[in-house]
Order: structure tokens, then sequence, then C-alpha cells
């Protein structure tokens, strides 16, 4: 009784690592919108889950209508973290290094 009296705290925590990465990962220049794309996949993947009730985990589907109500946020967050210029930054690096790798 004792675990299952645990489990909707499991997934509470599971959750907020779930926005907290979603986060995380929009502020380090990835798609946020990339996160469904996984959900979806993991959910074509897992043919049978327990009901969400016996898991420690929230399911798949629960995770998609989360990330759907977290990515504007996401977006935002990516928006803030002045992707492009870091991207072409990096872009402009690679283009200076590349005549050495290829002379390797």
């Amino acid at each position: 009784m004792v675990l299952i009296d645990r489990m909707p705290f499991s997934r509470k925590c599971e959750m907020e690592a779930d926005y907290i990465g979603l986060l995380l990962m929009a502020q380090a220049c990835f798609d946020p919108g990339e996160a469904k794309k996984v959900w979806e996949r993991m959910s074509q993947a897992q043919k049978i889950s327990p009901p969400q009730f016996l898991s420690t985990h929230p399911n798949n589907k629960t995770r998609i209508k989360k990330v759907e109500e977290w990515l504007p946020e996401a977006m935002q967050k990516r928006a803030e973290s002045n992707c492009e210029e870091i991207m072409d930054s990096f872009r402009d690096g690679v283009a200076i290094l590349k005549p050495l790798w290829v002379s390797w």
C-alpha cells in the first residue's frame, strides 16, 4: 500500500522533470517541439503499458498533452536565449576551421 501512495508523487516529480528539461533544451537552442515527437515515437513503440494509476511515470499521452501546453513558454525561452546569433557564430567558426579538417 505504501508504494501505491507514493506513485502520484513520483508522477508529479517526473512531470516536473519533463517541464524543466523542456525549458533547458529550449535555452540550450534545441527545438523544444522535438520533445513531443519523442513521446509520440515512445507511444508507438510501447504497445502495452500499465494503467497510469499503477505506474510511477506519467503515460505517453499525458506527457504529449503537457508538452503541448508548455511549448509556447519553451519557445519563448528559446527566443530569449539568442539562439540565432549563437548558431551564426558557430557556423562562422566551422567555416573557418573546415579547411583545416579537410587537409588532414
